[in-house]
């Protein structure tokens, strides 16, 4: 009996110190909602603060795509302030401001972040890319310059998006380099468009090879065409842009959904080691 006691008592010494994820502080998080002239549509925005969020300092900002959707029951934007808060930590470096867009739907979703109609998709939908970056740089960043204490380079300011989102940081990486400098790329579907976005890389390569940026690229090993066309996208970064930072993780027995999580909290680890 006192065996089965003792045995009882050291599982669960250990599973009490196993790490597990701190709960997100709500309290952090402020919500609006921007209306833009560029898409006609009105977007929820989600600023998920530091803790002890200071005026007087100068935060970096971390703006994320298809910030609501559910995460295996967290937000995306909870994730990500959960995520930053722990690297933050780890390398002892100032945290930043979360900025989340969320979804408004899924013909929405297509025309935002396609910089052209994909086959097989509803006739239309996709193609409004550079009209979604007009939001962004125009209205949703100058806002949030107005109303937090950021820094305005963009050295300090960080793009994430996942799937046909991590499609959309490559468009902006290729088609306007001049707003963000660091590129969280998860996922891409860069087969949108019959590789429209590669097709962009090369037309731009010239300009923007001389580029300095943080570049991380994540998939799933399960995702096969993905992969093929993530792998490619990281070895143009690392053959033909000698001023970039990159690094690219696979996510071992994961498909496009289920390795999300992981490529977030990596992607986030992989920003702050380097900025």
């Amino acid at each position: 009996m006192k065996k089965r006691i003792f045995w009882f008592l050291s599982i669960f010494i250990i599973l009490s110190s196993c790490k597990k994820d701190e709960p997100f502080d709500a309290s952090l998080t402020k919500k609006l909602m921007l209306k833009s002239v560029f898409t006609g549509s009105t977007y929820p925005i989600y600023i998920v603060l530091p803790e002890n969020y200071d005026s007087g300092n100068k935060y970096e900002t971390l703006y994320s795509l298809d910030g609501d959707d559910d995460l295996n029951g967290i937000k995306i934007y909870e994730q990500l302030g959960w995520a930053c808060k722990q690297a933050s930590s780890v390398y002892n470096k100032q945290n930043v401001i979360v900025v989340a867009i969320g979804s408004l739907g899924q013909n929405e979703r297509f025309r935002d972040y396609s910089p052209l109609p994909n086959l097989g998709n509803p006739k239309g939908v996709g193609g409004g890319s550079e009209n979604y970056a007009g939001f962004i740089l125009s209205e949703l960043i100058p806002k949030i310059q107005r109303e937090y204490s950021v820094d305005t380079t963009p050295e300090s300011r960080i793009i994430i998006g996942h799937s046909l989102g991590g499609t959309f940081t490559g468009f902006m990486f290729t088609k306007h380099p001049e707003v963000f400098a660091n590129y969280l790329t998860l996922s891409p579907a860069f087969y949108w468009g019959n590789g429209t976005i590669l097709e962009y890389e090369k037309e731009t390569r010239i300009l923007n090879s001389s580029q300095k940026s943080l570049v991380y690229v994540s998939c799933g090993e399960f995702e096969e065409g993905i992969r093929i066309l993530a792998k490619e996208w990281q070895y143009r970064l690392d053959t033909y842009y000698p001023n970039c930072t990159t690094d690219f993780h696979e996510v071992s027995n994961t498909g496009h959904i289920s390795s999300a999580k992981e490529s977030i909290n990596k992607s986030i680890d992989f920003y702050f080691k380097n900025k």
